[in-house]
């Protein structure tokens, strides 16, 4: 299969998210959009300096297919080769975009599981903005882990898919605040039993660190969880 052609993006709005991470909101320039499933990433090539065209990463697209701007939730690493040229680049500096690619994307289960951790949280938005888009109803439940609550990313707004019907499980590792009324401790077996019923017949989604997603894997199919059912995106 032919890559691909690269479009060219403009940034149109950065917004700061938690602690370390950028979220860039990009239009394109010539009006040609990429179409893409829920869940999909695209790479993500640095057009400026010219010299620097070549240089790229692969990140998931936070924004619903419906929505022609595209959404990324980057965590900058100062000593990252692409992100620490990213963090200084400013509103109309140009990106390149080729994709997209990709299976973690949403089969249309209207019983599905999404688990993430951090930067992981980024195919999951795109995904449950198009199930509250699309008025999809059913039994959605999403774990989101996170080391300390001043790094939840798009916080807000996950608290209000609830009001569409999507059951929201935060989990902090790394504290307990005094007013924190959700979960403590690393999303394990026993949480994931009194959060989902009926596991064998919903859709799994994971994304985050390897270690994670193979525990989630591993719980899913002790479930009996179909492994086609079973998505998962990991990294390190």
């Amino acid at each position: 299969m032919p890559m691909p052609q690269m479009i060219d993006y403009k940034i149109v709005k950065i917004e700061k998210d938690g602690l370390n991470v950028k979220r860039f909101h990009l239009e394109s320039v010539n009006g040609t959009a990429i179409s893409f499933k829920p869940g999909q990433f695209v790479n993500l090539y640095i057009k400026t300096p010219p010299e620097e065209a070549l240089l790229f990463r692969q990140f998931s697209i936070a924004s619903a297919p419906s929505n022609r701007i595209l959404e990324f939730c980057i965590k900058i690493l100062p000593d990252g080769k692409f992100t620490s040229k990213l963090d200084k680049m400013n509103i109309g500096d140009l990106l390149g975009v080729i994709g997209p690619f990709g299976h973690f994307n949403y089969d249309g289960n209207n019983g599905s599981v999404f688990i993430a951790g951090g930067t992981g949280i980024a195919p999951m938005m795109s995904m449950l903005r198009y199930i509250k888009e699309n008025k999809i109803t059913g039994d959605f439940t999403i774990f989101y882990t996170n080391k300390k609550e001043d790094m939840i990313l798009y916080y807000d707004e996950l608290k209000e898919f609830q009001n569409s019907g999507i059951k929201i499980v935060f989990t902090l590792t790394q504290e307990n605040p005094e007013s924190w009324k959700g979960e403590t401790g690393r999303i394990n077996n026993e949480m994931m039993e009194r959060h989902v019923q009926i596991a064998e017949k919903k859709s799994w989604y994971c994304c985050g660190p390897l270690e994670f997603v193979k525990i989630i894997k591993e719980f899913a199919l002790g479930k009996g969880v179909e492994p086609a059912k079973i998505k998962i995106e990991g990294w390190g």
